[in-house]
């Protein structure tokens, strides 16, 4: 069995305090016979952030490698919303990180592992390429079917998956270059989801489903009524919220933005205390939730663990 995880997050300045937190929920949830090589794939962090980090990850004896990244390369490529070239840096990661490194584990910095990522790292991907988590809030939608039909060729008979989570069989990237037909999409095509739109059409219908319980995105942590329509979907989501493995931020609404709250980011002020960033100010409010009711969006997390209970 391999005991070394080979963990990589991407970040810029502005996320640096987001990517410690993460990295230590994945340390502090760690089989202890495990070590966790972490990566960050700097999109332009200060010294003083990296400092911090190191800071944060280091009460669970961890460390983490800064690997700087050519942001020109992907300079060209298209962005929307609030999104940065960052979202792209994925793409290349067969090249980035040593040719020795045949696995890795990526995730994005809004994510917390709620349970051991070992059990994660440990999924056998029975010789797909790639292993990923269904992205359910738009396989169960119509609109978003149609969508990814027309853009990147879904079938019916298809799921397509969240690229937060994602497990990488290097080696075999490196085989069939699938990064460079990656890269190239990045810079010649505009998809509405970007990097996730991209890896998705590489591997339609080639790709290892994992547990829907590893990224645990706001479809399912809101149990949106569109999943909760089939038996099926409903069972699914509901065992995926009421035992977490990872719990992602997806969206609009980030764990920081508001003020500390049990249900919906206690974890993460948990975590933020203990780390090296603890003299930042907090909640962090974005541009784009500036007057924005979050006591609607607390109202709909209480309905949904309800159901949860209720329906489970």
């Amino acid at each position: 069995m391999d005991n070394i995880i080979n963990l990589v997050l991407a970040s810029d300045d502005n996320y640096a305090q987001h990517a410690a937190v993460a990295l230590m929920s994945a340390y502090a949830k760690c089989d202890k016979n495990y070590k966790i090589n972490s990566y960050i794939l700097d999109g332009g962090i200060s010294l003083d952030k990296k400092i911090k980090i190191e800071k944060s990850i280091a009460v669970y004896n961890g460390d983490v490698c800064f690997i700087s990244i050519d942001v020109e390369k992907f300079q060209n490529s298209y962005t929307s919303f609030q999104y940065t070239p960052a979202i792209y840096y994925r793409l290349d990661l067969p090249n980035i990180l040593d040719k020795s490194i045949e696995k890795c584990l990526y995730v994005d910095c809004d994510i917390l592992f709620m349970d051991d990522i070992s059990q994660l790292w440990n999924t056998n991907l029975n010789g797909y390429p790639i292993g990923a988590i269904e992205d359910i809030g738009l396989t169960t939608s119509k609109k978003g079917r149609a969508e990814k039909q027309q853009s990147i060729g879904l079938k019916d008979d298809m799921n397509y998956f969240n690229s937060g989570v994602v497990i990488m069989d290097l080696q075999q990237w490196r085989e069939k270059g699938y990064a460079k037909q990656a890269i190239d999409l990045a810079l010649h095509k505009k998809f509405i989801s970007h990097d996730q739109d991209i890896l998705n059409k590489i591997f339609l219908g080639n790709w290892k489903e994992i547990d829907l319980r590893w990224n645990v995105i706001p479809p399912i942590f809101y149990l949106y009524p569109k999943i909760l329509k089939t038996r099926y979907n409903r069972k699914r989501a509901i065992e995926a919220k009421n035992n977490m493995g990872i719990l992602h931020y997806a969206g609009r609404y980030k764990a920081w933005e508001f003020k500390e709250t049990r249900v919906f980011n206690g974890y993460y002020y948990e975590l933020f205390r203990k780390s090296a960033f603890c003299d930042e100010l907090m909640p962090q409010l974005s541009k784009q939730n500036e007057g924005r009711n979050f006591g609607k969006e607390l109202i709909r997390i209480y309905l949904a663990n309800m159901l949860s209970v209720l329906l489970k």
